[in-house]
């Protein structure tokens, strides 16, 4: 939902690489999110997307230097 977006967007303000996983928990290793883009549909009375489409840009970079810090982070 609406918070799931908004903890991406937060991540992409940040600039802190992020842990990228498939469904089944395996690892694909660490990402820049570069954009989060959204569109509402099927939009209830108060306006809210009851359908919401999410593209989200990425890069690949290395692990991190200050890993501990970066999965502590993941927390907030």
């Amino acid at each position: 939902g609406r918070s799931a977006i908004m903890a991406l967007e937060s991540a992409q303000k940040a600039g802190v690489p992020r842990p990228l996983m498939m469904g089944t928990g395996e690892p694909l290793g660490w990402v820049l999110i570069q954009s989060v883009e959204q569109q509402h549909k099927s939009l209830a009375p108060l306006g809210y997307g009851m359908e919401i489409d999410v593209t989200i840009e990425i890069v690949r970079c290395g692990t991190p230097a200050g890993l501990a810090q970066v999965i502590l982070g993941l927390f907030q």
